[in-house]
Formats: C-alpha cells, sequence, structure tokens
C-alpha cells in the first residue's frame, strides 16, 4: 500500500510540474505575442489594418488590446520622428 501512496504522489507532483510548464509557455508566448505587436506599430510603422491582420485580429481589437502598452515615452518618440518628415 505504502508503495502505491509513493508512486501516485510522484505522479501527481509530475502533473503539477507539468501543468506549472504548460501554463509558463502560455504567458510567454502571449508576452512575445504584446511585443511583437507593439514593436509592430511603433518601430516598423507597420498600418494598423495590416498589423492587426497578422495578429489575427480586428483592427478595433488591435488597438483597444496593445494600445494600452505603448508607454508615452514611445508615443512621443514616434510622434516627434513623424513630426520631422
Amino acid at each position: 500500500m505504502r508503495a502505491c501512496f509513493y508512486f501516485w504522489g510522484k505522479l501527481c507532483l509530475v502533473s503539477f510540474l507539468f501543468r506549472v510548464m504548460v501554463f509558463l509557455v502560455l504567458v510567454l508566448s502571449l508576452m512575445v505575442r504584446h511585443a511583437y505587436c507593439i514593436r509592430l506599430a511603433t518601430e516598423y510603422k507597420i498600418p494598423v489594418a495590416i498589423a492587426a491582420n497578422w495578429a489575427g485580429h480586428e483592427p478595433g481589437t488591435y488597438l483597444k488590446i496593445y494600445q494600452k502598452w505603448i508607454g508615452e515615452a514611445e508615443k512621443r518618440r514616434v510622434f516627434e520622428e513623424s513630426q520631422s518628415r
């Protein structure tokens, strides 16, 4: 009986660790996705409609989700670059 409990305890630990790893992979993939979408809008000057299509969103959804992650310094830099053209 004790060996059976030991086995199931190890199995539960492995299952828990697997779930944690899956969660971390999902979180990291979302972070990379956010960074990619923000970089498209600010550094590469990709139009919103095209960047939204690449991300699998509608333009309104793209702006609603990713606009809030762009800081004031980045907004100011992009504005100043557009004025210098």
